[in-house]
């Protein structure tokens, strides 16, 4: 019996599972071959139909209608609900249910800087040992918000009563059916305001990308498939969201738009984003590193215990490959939570011959911009438009590339410029070129910081 059967199929597909053809392999060999197999799930859709029909005898469904009519949704932008979402959680007892790990994590702070007991369940502090207590009596009242990611969205069935006001924010990092799942953790709750807004970068473009050049085994085909649906759901989620919703029978709404909300809201958003790398930063100096470097590595793959352990792992990481033993704040702030290493390598690959297209654009940026007096705003458009030419082998490299489009600005490339450089933990500073504009440089301390790290 397989529970919660179309996230089992969905996390295979597109989860964090790690060998995922054989473990899909396993999982059709286990279906195919039992003698009876029971699927369960709230919505169950084409992918359980698909495997599920791989077995030996005729599959039989078994459909409870949902009555949701009694539910109401009021929808709005995302960051008009988050206002109304913390300003809430300020006093009443709240549930938010939030698609973004750092958004999760950033409100939790806020909210207990200010005295409220909160219990913040990510993929980070899942294995807490006070957040496992939670998840085996959610019916607990010791709290006055409850935030959590997708991490949290099955399985967990609230009936207390005790949580009287119910958010939702998401932008397109889980499915419309994956929001609607995180939403009714709440067996009680008969309102939500939910935000929503559709994410920044395409997943469906990287998806078709990586299939196009992919070695096309039947269950990249098959991976393709599912993954491009799914893609298309998540990019339009300000759409499909309330649709799925509608289709589910919930009595669904728009809010009237609130300008100055909005901008409250993002204004509060941005705060405390920054107020979250900073404690962050501050729990990788106040940690012991850990002793044992793999199993450090394993802790912070697969969920520590505790706050401690979890940052005694991080901290652990950072020395090794910071080469270093006394880290400074600015080491901690660039560590983070190991975002540090993706960087560190990619700013090692600087260093390297050139091997692709991609890299002498990238080369010649580098070195551009590392020359205070010889780069121009055309040069960051030129670098742009290069790199927007290999396209494709930008997004597999790793990189964020704005939308395609003939109307993009010439700023916007310049920022993309900026945020490639970012990823190679290089910071930028604005110049004023005079009569033609703003241009950009790498910043010396971020180099110099770089070159320390790395020994370059």
């Amino acid at each position: 019996m397989i529970d919660e059967a179309s996230q089992v199929i969905e996390h295979v597909m597109d989860g964090t599972v790690r060998d995922r053809d054989q473990v899909w392999s396993v999982l059709k060999a286990v279906v195919s071959n039992a003698p009876n197999v029971v699927f369960a799930d709230a919505d169950i859709n084409k992918s359980c139909f698909d495997l599920i029909s791989s077995g030996k005898g005729p599959v039989v469904v078994f459909k409870a209608d949902a009555a949701h009519s009694d539910i109401e949704i009021q929808m709005s932008s995302i960051n008009q609900v988050r206002k109304q979402a913390m300003d809430s959680a300020m006093s009443e007892r709240t549930i938010i249910a939030c698609d973004n790990r750092r958004d999760a994590a950033s409100m939790a702070l806020e909210l207990e800087k200010s005295g409220r007991k909160v219990m913040l369940i990510t993929s980070a502090t899942g294995g807490y040992a006070e957040q496992q207590a939670f998840l085996k009596n959610p019916n607990s009242t010791a709290y006055d918000v409850l935030i959590y990611s997708p991490a949290m969205k099955s399985a967990i069935s609230i009936t207390s009563g005790h949580f009287v006001h119910h958010f939702g924010l998401f932008e397109g990092s889980v499915s419309p059916k994956g929001a609607v799942q995180m939403l009714r953790r709440d067996r009680k709750a008969k309102a939500f305001v939910v935000g929503v807004r559709n994410p920044q970068n395409r997943a469906s473009e990287l998806v078709q990308v990586e299939f196009d050049y992919s070695y096309k085994t039947p269950f990249d085909l098959l991976r393709y498939e599912h993954r491009k649906s799914s893609a298309w759901l998540k990019d339009n989620i300000q759409l499909t969201l309330a649709i799925e919703m509608r289709r589910q029978g919930f009595d669904v709404s728009k809010q009237i738009d609130n300008d100055d909300q909005a901008k409250e809201g993002f204004k509060e958003h941005s705060k405390a984003r920054r107020a979250l790398k900073v404690d962050i930063a501050k729990a990788v100096l106040d940690a012991s590193p850990m002793g044992n470097i793999k199993a450090a590595e394993a802790l912070v793959r697969d969920g520590a215990s505790s706050h401690q352990e979890y940052f005694s792992a991080i901290r652990a990481e950072a020395e090794l490959h910071l080469r270093k033993t006394e880290l400074s704040f600015a080491d901690a702030e660039f560590w983070r939570e190991g975002e540090g290493k993706v960087k560190l390598r990619k700013f090692e690959d600087l260093h390297r011959p050139s091997v692709s297209r991609l890299h002498r654009v990238l080369l010649r940026v580098f070195k551009g911009m590392t020359e205070t007096k010889s780069w121009t705003p055309a040069d960051s458009v030129k670098a742009y438009d290069d790199l927007n030419e290999c396209r494709a082998e930008v997004l597999l490299a790793g990189f964020n590339m704005p939308r395609q489009s003939k109307f993009i600005s010439d700023r916007s490339k310049q920022g993309a410029i900026t945020d490639i450089l970012k990823a190679h933990g290089l910071k930028t500073k604005r110049k004023d070129g005079g009569e033609s504009g703003y241009y950009y440089i790498i910043d010396p301390k971020s180099l110099e910081q770089m070159r320390e790290y790395t020994g370059f």
